[in-house]
């Protein structure tokens, strides 16, 4: 799976919106950690494509930052 730029989503919509999403991101992390797939599911689908846009930068390979993104989850 390569990384998708067109799906990385930039969220400039003030703070209220910013905090509801650390709110659900919060508590996708507890379900995550009680060992619910689908919070799992929800969160790299949230999250894959900006990492692999951040590690792009550094690796400048999207393939390589591809791999990098997918083991960071599984670990």
């Amino acid at each position: 799976m390569f990384c998708n730029y067109k799906a990385v989503l930039l969220f400039t919509r003030g703070s209220q919106s910013m905090e509801r999403k650390n709110e659900d991101t919060s508590l996708l992390l507890k379900h995550l950690q009680e060992g619910d797939e689908r919070a799992f599911r929800t969160l790299f689908e949230e999250f894959y494509a900006s990492l692999c846009l951040f590690a792009t930068r550094y690796l400048g390979d999207r393939e390589e930052a591809a791999d990098v993104v997918k083991e960071t989850f599984l670990k």
